[in-house]
């Protein structure tokens, strides 16, 4: 789940500040150092784990005391960052704003120049949504690892592993979702002259369709995304490059894609909440929501293209198919062999092999104990080792 939470309000201009456009600035704007982009980049993933941290404590109860402490917290990192880093930030979404005036195309342009073309700004989405990736593959990974426990097949563990994340991911852009829906249709009923314990009655109840759409959403997004190559990717037949690489664009596409829905979903809802209350387009914000998306995702679903393009190049080893057809069989009896031998059926089952020394070593035989051997019967071979 993304959070990008551009809350602070577009600067004051002028109908006159044209004239003076070609006049030098009174200074020169200055340059962060290498330590405040450090700096910076702590706070922004401190005000990225705020927001995670926040999202189910807004889904149980938007607008409570304790949900006002942690958007404080927020806050607090958010003002912790370099006056540089929020200089860039509030002329930018200034910018994309005022672009949004004039329809979500000119949004979409508009945002995609001033956030795309700043590596700062770029970054900083990217930054924010790193906290939003451990809740879900943490928890997925531990309910596969539980399951793989518990004797479940590969397969199997990685669709309850993808199950968890999509859940857990679920809960948490539910929560995200309501919040920012909570906050917006209660100042909207204020603004229309509701007094504030009416706006608040009214936010809780209208909030709840935003957050079940960015549930369903959520859930979606973390079910096929990047989620899926990274905790479901099983080692099958070793697929060329061409096709491993299709495999691994169709990963990124679909993480970028469920990222979209998540996040333009539930804001679409809010906004159209929005529109029956003060008439404000249905449109507004969806445009840089999207460009913002796109940025804060984007390595997660390099991440997942890459993990989903070796899956499918990875040959399966024979221990591999060992595993899986030992898996397979309950209590291991059914188990066959496909090519191997009885020392990797050992090892599967953890029996170490013999050392050299245990070995006692072969003896030639003499001429007298073959005879006696084949008269026997004990050696047809007749083989003198």
């Amino acid at each position: 789940m993304a959070q990008f939470d551009d809350l602070y309000a577009e600067q004051p201009t002028s109908k006159f500040d044209d004239l003076y456009s070609d006049l030098p600035s009174e200074a020169p704007k200055k340059s962060r150092s290498w330590k405040d982009a450090a700096l910076d980049t702590g706070a922004q993933i401190a005000e990225g784990a705020v927001n995670i941290v926040k999202a189910p404590v807004d889904l149980v109860a938007p607008g409570s005391a304790f949900s006002g402490t942690l958007e404080n917290s927020r806050k607090y990192w958010y003002d912790a960052q370099s006056p540089e880093m929020k200089a860039k930030i509030a002329e930018a979404d200034a910018k994309v704003k005022a672009a949004g005036k004039d329809g979500l195309w000119e949004e979409v342009k508009t945002a995609a120049s001033e956030y795309a073309t700043d590596p700062a700004l770029a970054a900083r989405f990217a930054t924010t949504n790193i906290a939003s990736m451990v809740p879900g593959l943490g928890i997925g990974k531990a309910a596969q690892v539980a399951a793989l426990a518990k004797g479940a097949t590969a397969a199997k563990a990685a669709g309850i592993a993808t199950t968890a994340a999509g859940s857990t991911n679920a809960v948490l852009n539910a929560g995200g979702a309501r919040g920012e829906a909570f906050d917006s249709i209660k100042a909207a009923h204020i603004a229309q002259g509701k007094t504030e314990a009416e706006a608040t009655e009214l936010a809780l109840s209208e909030s709840m369709l935003p957050a079940a759409v960015g549930g369903a959403a959520g859930f979606l997004s973390g079910k096929i995304g990047a989620e899926k190559a990274l905790l479901g990717g099983v080692p099958g037949q070793a697929a060329g490059r061409a096709a491993a690489a299709k495999t691994g664009a169709k990963t990124f596409g679909t993480e970028i894609l469920g990222e979209q829905i998540e996040e333009v979903t539930p804001q679409l809802t809010t906004n159209v909440k929005l529109n029956s209350i003060d008439g404000r387009p249905v449109t507004e914000g969806l445009g840089a929501t999207s460009v913002q998306t796109v940025l804060g995702s984007g390595p997660m679903a390099g991440v997942g293209g890459v993990s989903a393009y070796r899956s499918e190049r990875n040959v399966p080893t024979q221990q591999d198919v060992l595993a899986q057809e030992f898996a397979s069989s309950v209590d291991g009896t059914n188990f066959t062999q496909t090519g191997t031998d009885q020392a990797a059926i050992n090892a599967m089952q953890g029996i170490a092999p013999p050392t050299f020394d245990q070995i006692a070593p072969r003896q030639p035989k003499t001429p007298e104990q073959i005879l006696t051997d084949y008269i026997s019967g004990a050696d047809e071979s007749l083989d003198p080792m």
